[in-house]
């Protein structure tokens, strides 16, 4: 028996595709895994971020995630201090996805829990 290897694209309305960027996320729900995600910024102070997240697909239009961050923050003449964010969670909900007019349309309820 042959195997079959298929990818299928989420994030599709029509003949437009909407990819997540670093400053946006897909409105698309789907299975996924961010591993890892790294940002650096220089300036008065330098911090470095390193987070991972997954998502879930419930249903065709709902979805949760999970992410998590480590970050490191040291300022000029300081000691650099370091640590792990709280959890974020968030419900994704895939409201309309329209092909005619190539949008599709996400709402989304996140939330960080104190102290994890």
């Amino acid at each position: 028996m042959p195997i079959q290897n298929s990818a299928h694209a989420h994030g599709i309305a029509g003949a437009r595709f909407f990819p997540a960027t670093m400053t946006v996320d897909d409105p698309a729900v789907a299975d996924e895994l961010s591993l890892p995600t790294v940002s650096h910024l220089e300036g008065d102070a330098a911090e470095t971020d390193i987070s991972a997240e997954y998502s879930k697909r419930l249903t065709s239009t709902l979805g949760v995630s999970f992410g998590e961050s480590w970050t490191r923050l040291k300022a000029e003449g300081l000691a650099a201090a370091s640590g792990f964010q709280n959890l974020e969670t968030t419900l994704k909900w895939q409201a309309l996805t329209s092909a005619e007019h190539e949008a599709i349309l996400a709402l989304g309820l996140s939330a960080e829990w104190n102290g994890t």
